[in-house]
């Protein structure tokens, strides 16, 4: 089902959007003309009673999704229809295979993959950011990439730009859970879950980065934090203290562990239907 990306954007930010945006997905999905008669007796049943057991979810559940899909427009009712309107528009949208739409917690499962989706579509945001600025601003290493980036500087440069990067930024391309979950409105464990998912399934790869250091000494709790706080300050890339064997020096070395960097393996799923423009 394709969704507009500035929709999965909005709905992700709040509980109650987002099991409406996914309600909407399943009433388009079960009913072709996505129109649900809402005020049918079906059998000896009550017309709620009736839409509960076709979505297999309960009666307070399907008065909030209702409700709050009428509110946030994924829905309207006309007469004794409730029609789940259009969640594509002439922006980008994004393609999302969902299996079933009226099993039981359906809904929930969709959410799940909508949060998914907007996890792969930040890790494309970053890795093109990433690309672009390593080929307007990294290391040289033969005559054709300066022959390239002569040639194309300037219109690598006005999309960093546009991409929100400074003159003097640098873009390391890694994505902190913390960032994930931020951006998803959800938690930092809930974010790694969603990875997990994500690497299982082939869909993303994850590639840690150490940083090795220059000293090395023994795990101590206050010793980690008055040395992490000496080398990194309170950014928000601050890290973790590792120690395990280095097999260059082959010796036992400290290591600053940064955030993750991951790449978009697959487009099996949540793949993109245009040439999106990135925004970092």
């Amino acid at each position: 089902m394709y969704l507009s990306l500035n929709i999965l954007e909005e709905a992700v930010q709040s509980k109650s959007r987002l099991e409406a945006l996914a309600f909407c997905m399943q009433v388009k999905g079960v009913y072709s003309s996505s129109a649900l008669h809402y005020t049918r007796v079906r059998g000896d049943r009550s017309h709620l009673e009736a839409v509960c057991r076709v979505f297999s979810i309960g009666k307070v559940k399907l008065s909030r999704l209702i409700k709050n899909g009428l509110k946030y427009g994924y829905l309207r009712q006309e007469g004794d229809l409730i029609i789940a309107n259009k969640i594509t528009a002439k922006d980008y949208k994004i393609n999302i295979n969902i299996e079933s739409y009226n099993k039981a917690n359906d809904n929930i499962r969709i959410q799940k993959m909508l949060q998914k989706a907007f996890i792969v579509n930040h890790i494309r945001k970053v890795e093109y950011v990433a690309h672009t600025f390593i080929r307007a601003r990294g290391r040289i290493t033969d005559l054709k990439q300066l022959k390239s980036r002569k040639k194309n500087i300037a219109r690598w440069e006005k999309e960093l730009e546009r991409c929100g990067v400074k003159k003097n930024s640098k873009v390391s391309g890694r994505i902190s859970y913390e960032t994930l979950a931020g951006k998803c409105n959800i938690t930092r464990q809930r974010a790694i879950l969603l990875v997990n998912e994500l690497i299982e399934e082939g869909i993303i790869s994850k590639e840690y980065f150490f940083k090795e250091q220059k000293v090395f000494f023994e795990k101590n709790e206050l010793a980690d934090k008055i040395y992490l706080d000496k080398v990194q300050g309170n950014s928000r890339q601050r890290g973790y203290l590792r120690r395990f064997f280095n097999p260059i020096t082959n010796k036992i070395g400290l290591f600053i562990q940064l955030s993750n960097i991951y790449r978009v393996l697959s487009d099996s799923n949540y793949n993109l239907m245009k040439n999106y423009v990135f925004k970092y």
